[in-house]
């Protein structure tokens, strides 16, 4: 099969290391499904650095929208001005009020970043008209909110069509005055101000709504200040839109210049393409570090078989992903290496190989939640932390695929049990944080274990048993589910603990789950050994 034909090269001064693990010896049965992690590796090989760089700061577009009260101290209206003063020369830029409205420039469309704009832009951050003013607007009125300010930042960038640099990013600066919006946009001066506000279900559909409008066209990162946001559509926004949700103090300018430095270093958008084998379909795609949400990937017109996602941003780090791939592998050839597929972003390119056998090693089955502390909850089998002589050896690329999943998942029970419980949901909360503290335990990974004792007594971290404190500091867990905990990578080398001692097995005959060392499955007696090297 080969690398992908027609993928896109990869931008001056930027590198791509692109990899895949799969378990490797599969059983050729008619409905296989192929579970592959794929790593994705930026950085910059030196070509761009210094003027080089400067050069690039035209390819960049930062709208900045703002959702703060017109009454909150004046160290924020200053951190605003001076994020807008230390924007990149040459940068095209807007400034979007809280009415969804932009503000700067004020015909409405792109300013190019110098020394007089960006003087007459940081005087527009002094007038209230920038902020949610509710004694302009009265009672019981706000801003655009959140999903108003997205539809306005969709509109600001589609506005200049392809006149509008490649790179473009909204910078969303937040203590959650305006809600989360789900009303209209405010029209031309003297219309209704403020978007119509509601439940709070209600504001997270228009927001997922605008997130489905906003994938692919813009990037996103957001500057929560203290006030009522709400976590749960701050994190939406930057994982949807491939950013970072950060909370700050009122003097924000360094976390908002930090933040708009990345996006002018970063690669023009590529798209991450996968060609498939004949018979072979894509199941399923996402991304799983450092955001973590389903990615869809539409098929090529005019080219069969070969599937592209959205634009993505790159920018240097490492990004994981997770494919399933569905195929009939009954006509397939047994004991020989065969390419279903293939995966390309930029220059790179990474083959997905397997080989089918009638006697596969036995795939591993990773950590697991058992039910969650209620009536019968038992113990997990445990697994020997060290193989017995003989045993099977495995390699680093069949653990990856084994334990990331495992690690993935617990790090989305402990972010939903948080956000359970910030939205009073004590039982889904503690069912939450018990898996993901029973699969910390398994895998070893302390910090996890520190992050769920932080919000609930761990009575039993082995049964996934746990209990919410009474007083939980709300502001505080607002903030850490904003946080990824544990640093961006998923893969096993950041985890304290061998794959190997958690690793168990199912029966290929009959399916019962067995230990790491297990000799013969003791439900129909077949040898697992025999198949072991």
């Amino acid at each position: 099969m080969g690398a992908p034909a027609g993928g896109f090269a990869s931008p001056r001064g930027t590198a791509f290391d692109l990899g895949v693990q799969v378990w490797r010896e599969q059983s050729p049965r008619a409905n296989v499904t192929l579970e592959v992690s794929a790593r994705i590796t930026v950085r910059e090989d030196g070509a761009r650095t210094g003027n080089a760089a400067g050069a690039r700061h035209g390819d960049l577009a930062v709208a900045v929208a703002v959702d703060l009260d017109a009454d909150r101290d004046a160290a924020a209206r200053e951190a605003l001005a001076e994020t807008l003063g230390a924007l990149p020369p040459g940068c095209a830029y807007a400034l979007i009020g809280a009415d969804g409205r932009t503000v700067y420039p004020f015909d409405g469309g792109w300013a190019t970043a110098s020394a007089a704009s960006l003087r007459d832009a940081g005087f527009t951050t002094g007038t209230r008209q920038v902020y949610v003013d509710r004694k302009a607007w009265g009672p019981g009125t706000g801003g655009a909110g959140v999903a108003g300010l997205l539809a306005a930042a969709r509109a600001q960038f589609d506005r200049g069509g392809d006149r509008v640099p490649p790179v473009r990013h909204l910078l969303l600066v937040t203590d959650g005055s305006g809600g989360l919006g789900h009303g209209p946009v405010p029209g031309p001066a003297g219309g209704a101000g403020g978007a119509g506000r509601g439940g709070q279900g209600a504001g997270l559909a228009a927001v997922d709504a605008e997130l489905d409008r906003c994938a692919g066209r813009f990037t996103c990162d957001v500057l929560a200040l203290d006030g009522p946001w709400e976590p749960a559509a701050l994190l939406a926004v930057a994982e949807r839109l491939h950013g970072r949700a950060t909370p700050v103090a009122d003097r924000f300018a360094a976390a908002a210049e930090e933040a708009v430095a990345a996006r002018h270093g970063s690669a023009p958008e590529l798209p991450l393409e996968i060609v498939l084998r004949h018979g072979v379909r894509l199941v399923g795609l996402e991304e799983t570090s450092p955001g973590s949400h389903p990615l869809p990937a539409r098929e090529v017109q005019g080219r069969p078989g070969v599937l592209r996602t959205q634009a993505l941003p790159w920018r240097p780090g490492t990004s994981t992903y997770r494919l399933k791939l569905g195929l009939d592998a009954t006509g397939d050839p047994l004991a020989t290496d065969l390419q279903l597929a293939a995966l390309s972003v930029g220059d790179s390119h990474a083959p997905v190989v397997v080989r089918w056998e009638t006697r596969p090693r036995p795939r591993p089955t990773p950590p697991r939640a058992r039910p969650h502390g209620g009536p019968g909850a038992r113990e997990p089998e445990a697994a020997s932390a060290t193989p017995a002589e003989g045993g099977l050896a495995y390699g680093a690329e069949e653990n990856t695929v084994v334990v990331a999943g495992a690690v993935e998942l617990m790090r989305k029970e402990l972010k939903r049990g948080k956000i359970a419980l910030h939205d009073r949901r004590h039982e889904e909360a503690e069912r939450r944080l018990g898996a993901a503290a029973q699969l910390a335990h398994q895998l070893g990974v302390e910090w996890a274990l520190e992050e769920v004792g932080r919000v609930a007594e761990v009575v039993d971290a082995r049964l996934g048993v746990v209990r919410v404190h009474e007083a939980v500091d709300r502001e505080e867990l607002k903030r850490s589910i904003l946080h990824r905990e544990g640093g961006t990578s998923a893969a096993p080398e950041a985890m304290a603990v061998e794959p190997t001692a958690f690793i168990t097995f199912d029966c290929h005959r009959c399916g019962r789950t067995a230990g790491a060392t297990a000799q013969y499955c003791i439900v129909c007696g077949t040898a697992l050994t025999g198949a072991r090297r």
